[in-house]
């Protein structure tokens, strides 16, 4: 009977340490803004900045080219 339980056991603590997704709130400077698209989730925030997203969304297109299915027009849209 103990053999039956301790292998779901395991497998909850197991569950238990590995989280799924990556932390909320990671601060963000000017330099991760251009190297990984921060805007895309900004801009579905309504409690920030409008100049912050566009800011964000200047400094990853700074050096990019515009390519197609890339987000660059939706963020025009939304801007």
């Amino acid at each position: 009977m103990k053999k039956y339980l301790l292998l779901p056991t395991i497998v909850f603590f197991l569950h238990l340490l590995a989280p799924a997704q990556n932390q909320v709130g990671t601060p963000i400077s000017s330099n991760d803004t251009a190297n990984y698209p921060y805007w895309i989730n900004m801009m579905q925030d309504p409690s920030v900045n409008f100049f912050a997203v566009q800011r964000a969304f200047n400094l990853y297109w700074e050096n990019r080219p515009i390519t197609r299915g890339c987000g660059w027009k939706v963020f025009k849209r939304w801007e």
